[in-house]
C-alpha cells in the first residue's frame, strides 16, 4: 500500500494559498537603485610654506667641491665628447703634417738641382749682379756682361745621374783668356755652400795636382785643371 498522497494537479483558486504552509510570501519591496558613488577629486597638495624664521633645505650639490663640503657624494658627470674631438682632431692634424712634411722631403729640389737652376746659362748674370754674392761684380753694367758672357754659356753645367750629379767646366786658356767661365764654376759652389777651403782649393789647383777630393754637408767633389782644357769638377750627392 503506497503512503504517498496523490498530487492535485489542480491550480489553486483565489484564497487557497492563505493558510497553505507553502503559500508564498509577499512580494519583496523594490530595492532601492544603488548609485555609483562619484570618483574622489584629486586636489593638489598644497606645498607646505616654511615657518618665518625657519631656514630653507639646502640645494643638492652641483660640483664634486660642493659635495664634499657638504659631505654627500659626487654628482655624477655625463660624459664629455669635446675631449674625444680635440683628440680625434689632433690626430688629424698630426698625420695631415707628417704626409705633408713626407711629401715635401720627397719632391723639393736637391741642392744640385737648386745649383743648376741657378746657375744655367745666362742666369748667372742674377749672381753676378748680387751685391751678397761671392761672384758680384761692382758697378757691372748688365748688357756688356750679357755680351760677355753669352759666347760662353753653353754647357757649363750639366746635371746627371737623376739629379745626383752636377758637372761644371770651364774653358781653357786659350778659348777663354778672361776667365769669364769661371763664373759658373764660382756660382755653383755659392749655391752648394761650398766652404772656403774647398773654393780656395779649386782655385789654386795646377795641371800637375793631378785629380783632387774633397768633402762638405753631404757632398762629394772631384776635380782637376789643365790650362789647355779648363776645370773639371764632378760633385755627386748620396
Amino acid at each position: 500500500m503506497s503512503t504517498n498522497e496523490p498530487t492535485n494537479s489542480t491550480p489553486p483558486r483565489d484564497g487557497q494559498w492563505d493558510n497553505h504552509p507553502f503559500a508564498p510570501g509577499p512580494p519583496p519591496a523594490s530595492a532601492p537603485a544603488q548609485r555609483t558613488p562619484a570618483a574622489p577629486t584629486e586636489t593638489p597638495a598644497a606645498t607646505p610654506e616654511l615657518a618665518a624664521g625657519t631656514p630653507a633645505p639646502p640645494l643638492p650639490p652641483t660640483s664634486a667641491e660642493d659635495a664634499a663640503a657638504a659631505g654627500e657624494p659626487a654628482p655624477a658627470r655625463k660624459p664629455r665628447k669635446t675631449k674625444a674631438f680635440v683628440l680625434i682632431g689632433a690626430g688629424v692634424v698630426v698625420v695631415a703634417a707628417i704626409v705633408a712634411a713626407a711629401v715635401f722631403f720627397f719632391t723639393r729640389p736637391n741642392g744640385l738641382e737648386t745649383a743648376m737652376d741657378t746657375c744655367q746659362g745666362l742666369k748667372v748674370i742674377d749672381a753676378i749682379d748680387d751685391p751678397e754674392s761671392a761672384i758680384y761684380i761692382s758697378g757691372m753694367d748688365r748688357d756688356t756682361t750679357t755680351a760677355l758672357l753669352k759666347d760662353h754659356a753653353a754647357d757649363r753645367l750639366r746635371l746627371v745621374d737623376d739629379s745626383k750629379t752636377l758637372i761644371v767646366t770651364t774653358e781653357g786658356e786659350d778659348a777663354d783668356p778672361l776667365g769669364v767661365s769661371t763664373f759658373w764654376l764660382g756660382c755653383a759652389l755659392e749655391q752648394l755652400d761650398a766652404p772656403a777651403r774647398v773654393t780656395e782649393a779649386v782655385n789654386s789647383t795646377r795641371a800637375l795636382d793631378g785629380v783632387q777630393d774633397a768633402e762638405w754637408d753631404g757632398y762629394e767633389a772631384e776635380w782637376r785643371y789643365h790650362p789647355d782644357d779648363g776645370v773639371n769638377l764632378i760633385i755627386s750627392i748620396d
